[in-house]
Formats: C-alpha cells, sequence, structure tokens
C-alpha cells in the first residue's frame, strides 16, 4: 500500500483517538486524515478524494478533487504574506534579471530580497490583493 492510499484509508477509519493513526516510517511529515475537505470543510466521498501536501512543511490533510487548485493557490498567497519577498510585493516593479524598484519607498531592490523585518512589515502588500 503506497503512503496515499495509507492515509485515504486513514480517513475513512473510525478510528476516533488520532494517536492510534497509522503514519508511514517518514517523521517528517504530518497527517491530518479526515473524511472532511481542509478547504471547504464538506464530506468527502472516497471517488472524490484527494490530498494537499503543505507548502513550507509537508502537512497532509484530505481534500476534494475540486478543492485542490484553489487551497494550494491560497497557502501559497499567505505563505507570500509571511514572506515579505520583494518579488511578490505589488509595489515591486522589475527592471532586469532579479533586479527591480520600490515604488512604496522609492528605492532599487532585488526581486529576492527578505523585506520581513521590523521596520518593513508595513511596507509589503501581495500583487495579488486589490
Amino acid at each position: 500500500m503506497t503512503d496515499k492510499e495509507l492515509f485515504i484509508s486513514q480517513c475513512f477509519s473510525d478510528i476516533k483517538d488520532k494517536s492510534e493513526v497509522k503514519y508511514p516510517d517518514n517523521k517528517d511529515r504530518l497527517w491530518i486524515p479526515s473524511n472532511k475537505c481542509s478547504h471547504c470543510s464538506k464530506l468527502i466521498d472516497l471517488e472524490d478524494i484527494d490530498i494537499k501536501v503543505g507548502y513550507w512543511f509537508p502537512i497532509w490533510k484530505s481534500v476534494h478533487k475540486d478543492c485542490l487548485k484553489e487551497a494550494k493557490s491560497l497557502e501559497i498567497i499567505e505563505c507570500q504574506k509571511i514572506d515579505c519577498s520583494c518579488n511578490d510585493c505589488f509595489f515591486f516593479k522589475r527592471e532586469k534579471e532579479s533586479k527591480g524598484y520600490c515604488n512604496k519607498k522609492n528605492i532599487k531592490v532585488t526581486a529576492w530580497s527578505n523585506t520581513n523585518q521590523p521596520q518593513n512589515v508595513d511596507c509589503f502588500k501581495h500583487r495579488l490583493e486589490l
């Protein structure tokens, strides 16, 4: 049985105590098996289940196949808001290669510079925010 098959079987098992859940030998991930979609919170049928693995840490959660793409996109955006990289910022205007200009601070910056500093946290606005 693959890890994915084992995870899905755990989503539909009758185990109430999650400490009894069987995990694969890989301790570098966390499983949160459930027959409810982690995105829309509705019940999932066996033929409609998929797995969403976390963006930063490999947390496995169950999702509807139709919810997977949107759930991944929203999680990525939330993580990018925490990172506060100029590359993902609304105010960053790319010039060439990884160089660009911050229209809010009126300074030159590199695309991957980390603005997540106490003095810069209020500067970042995600490029997909309205």
